[in-house]
């Protein structure tokens, strides 16, 4: 953990140092005495744990979201969907993969804020999900089925600053094997999109485990 840290910050650094080298009429100029990151320097992890709904073929249904990214721009996310009785296909979902947010490293290495923090913030929580999800068909006993995710998503907080409640929205498309090797669509669990709304919150921490990272301090 602490080799992979280390290369992140000195990407960083290194992207830093390139920015400084251009002059000031080739990029927006830096915000003084402005906190461009919110908070979000103030640890190497961020925690995220919401809930909501996930609107799918024939019935929506409860959703539980937990994330984790080191310095929020790299992570891992686990989702569990359940339709409780109700009509959805697939009755269940557990999905699991990577959680990535390039937007917030390129424009923060660059400068490139506004100083408003909610725009900021919008702007930075765009994120790229890429896993697999196992699903229960309404006729099955367990989750069966396997299927490719990927989707989208965009948060926005409530209080102007990384730490604290946001509101979530997210969507993407599931795909299962005969799916991609066969083009074949019968059905919700051959091919199948979502849309999920979700209120959370996230949590800047402090674990300890980048060496020499130190935030404010």
């Amino acid at each position: 953990m602490r080799w992979a840290s280390n290369v992140a910050l000195a990407v960083m650094a290194s992207a830093s140092q390139g920015a400084l080298a251009h002059s000031p009429s080739e990029r927006p100029p830096r915000l003084e005495n402005v906190d461009t990151s919110y908070g979000r320097i103030d640890g190497d992890f961020v925690f995220a744990f919401s809930s909501g709904v996930s609107l799918a073929a024939r019935g929506p249904r409860g959703a539980v979201d937990v994330r984790a990214r080191f310095l929020d721009v790299a992570g891992l996310f686990v989702t569990y969907e359940d339709a409780f009785g109700g009509p959805s296909e697939p009755r269940r979902v557990f999905s699991a993969g990577a959680d990535l947010r390039l937007v917030y490293l390129a424009r923060w290495v660059q400068g490139w804020h506004w100083g408003k923090a909610y725009a900021d913030l919008l702007v930075d929580s765009f994120s790229i999900e890429l896993g697999a999800a196992w699903v229960q068909p309404q006729i099955a006993s367990n989750l069966s089925r396997t299927q490719l995710h990927f989707a989208f998503g965009l948060e926005m907080p409530i209080l102007p600053r990384a730490s604290g409640p946001w509101l979530g929205l997210r969507g993407g498309l599931r795909w299962s094997d005969d799916a991609l090797a066969q083009a074949r669509t019968e059905s919700p669990l051959d091919r199948a999109g979502f849309v999920m709304f979700t209120v959370g919150w996230h949590q800047v921490v402090d674990t300890g485990l980048v060496g020499g990272y130190s935030g404010r301090r």
